[in-house]
């Protein structure tokens, strides 16, 4: 499956600025917290020129969220490979791609879970339109202080491509701190 376009929404991206290497043409993501549900959504505009790279990955900057100690986080994208032959596994080969979010401070009191639920969604506006997991489905769920980093599973894909307005798309990640189920 791939990510939709999706309308509405402010955030364009269209600012001037100079060429730049992709590295540093990134910005750094942004956090909300909805005190109600206790979900974070983090969103990190993406420059378009990472699609025309031959990077392997693109990784947001860090960015920290209370759960019961602050926690840094980074949004990682990576292409899919496309084919075994030499030079198909970067953004620039299709622009297709999985979404993963690290926790890069995963020590810790041992009795500090940090276990989370995970859900995202790529597209031009920051938005929730196209949500994987939709609403009513379970949302990821995982032991980030046993692996670090979560996703949407192998075969979960997003067409970065499709996404692009203004000269960039968005990411969006909405993680959850939750009770570890026995």
């Amino acid at each position: 499956s791939t990510a939709g376009g999706g309308g509405g929404g402010g955030g364009g991206c269209a600012v001037a600025k100079p060429a730049a290497p992709v590295a540093q043409a990134q910005t750094n993501p942004s956090l909300e917290r909805d005190p109600e549900t206790n979900v974070h959504v983090i969103r990190w505009r993406v420059d378009a020129a990472t699609l025309e790279s031959k990077d392997t990955s693109a990784m947001s900057g860090p960015i920290t969220v209370k759960f019961l100690s602050d926690r840094v986080f980074k949004i990682i994208i990576t292409p899919v490979t496309q084919g075994d032959s030499r030079g198909r596994r970067n953004f620039r080969s299709n622009g297709v791609g999985k979404v993963q979010l690290k926790c890069l401070d995963t020590d810790g009191p041992d009795n500090e879970q940090l276990n989370v639920e995970f859900r995202a969604a790529v597209n031009n506006d920051g938005s929730e339109e196209g949500i994987r997991p939709a609403r009513d489905e379970d949302p990821i769920r995982n032991d980030l202080k046993a692996y670090g980093v979560t996703g949407l599973g192998a075969n979960d894909q997003w067409d970065f491509r499709s996404c692009v307005r203004d000269q960039c798309f968005f990411v969006r990640v909405e993680v959850k701190p939750v009770m570890p189920t026995d």
